[in-house]
């Protein structure tokens, strides 16, 4: 399924993400997990935000699929791991 995401920037993390912690670019604000087993040892101070979502060309099933967001203030450094994520 594809879903289009204006003024969307790919840090290709899927690439690079190891134990160890990568700082991610300053013009990115928001961390989109397409995968519901991506960082699960967040901290809980850590909002995640979902939207729900279409199931996109099955529009006659009315069943959603849920996508699940982290955003922070632009000021911020964000270091994400594998496992974990960061905010300064």
């Amino acid at each position: 399924m594809s879903y289009y995401f204006r003024d969307y920037f790919s840090a290709t993390l899927g690439m690079i993400l190891t134990d160890d912690f990568a700082l991610l670019d300053p013009r990115v604000n928001t961390l989109v997990l397409f995968d519901s087993r991506i960082l699960g040892n967040l901290s809980p101070d850590i909002e995640v935000q979902e939207l729900s979502l279409p199931q996109g060309d099955r529009a006659s099933d009315a069943e959603h699929y849920r996508l699940r967001y982290i955003q922070w203030q632009p000021s911020q450094e964000v270091k994400v791991s594998n496992q974990s994520l960061i905010i300064k």
